[in-house]
């Protein structure tokens, strides 16, 4: 793969991200509901990583990307959001100082892991137990989290 088709993976995966983030201030996550919006948001997390472990063609690789990033945007920004609403005004700053560093950790811990499983098992063993945790908390989501106050 050459250095523009890399480049437009990245382009594919950073561009929906921008619009979720406009999306999250209109009332659409609303409507549709946070717990199905953020749902939603990881089933289109999980079922790219599939065809991107099991494909050979560079369009599906593009789409799964754009629909990728587009969970990964959504998700985020739901989830800003939650954290904003869900604490008094006095102490927004450390909630989302929280959430930051908590996703700092999870910048850091799953590229090492998936290296660490990369390296002892296979890229595809990776990309499948990432399919299966964001199909994971997918469920999790729908499952507990009906009773929550931010539906």
């Amino acid at each position: 793969m050459g250095d523009t088709q890399i480049g437009f993976l990245t382009f594919l995966f950073s561009l929906p991200g921008i619009f979720a983030g406009f999306l999250a201030g209109t009332s659409i996550f609303k409507k549709a509901g946070y717990v199905r919006s953020l749902g939603a948001a990881f089933v289109f997390m999980a079922v790219p990583l599939l065809f991107i472990v099991y494909t050979k063609s560079l369009t599906v690789l593009y789409v799964a990307q754009f629909v990728f990033g587009l969970g990964r945007g959504i998700s985020y920004s739901i989830l800003m959001l939650l954290v904003v609403k869900s604490v008094p005004e006095s102490r927004k700053a450390t909630a989302m100082g929280f959430f930051q560093a908590t996703y700092a950790l999870g910048m850091f811990a799953g590229p090492y892991l998936t290296g660490l499983i990369s390296q002892n098992f296979s890229l595809v063993v990776s990309y499948l137990i990432m399919f299966f945790v964001c199909l994971a908390v997918a469920i999790s989501i729908f499952i507990f989290a009906r009773k929550a106050q931010w539906k």
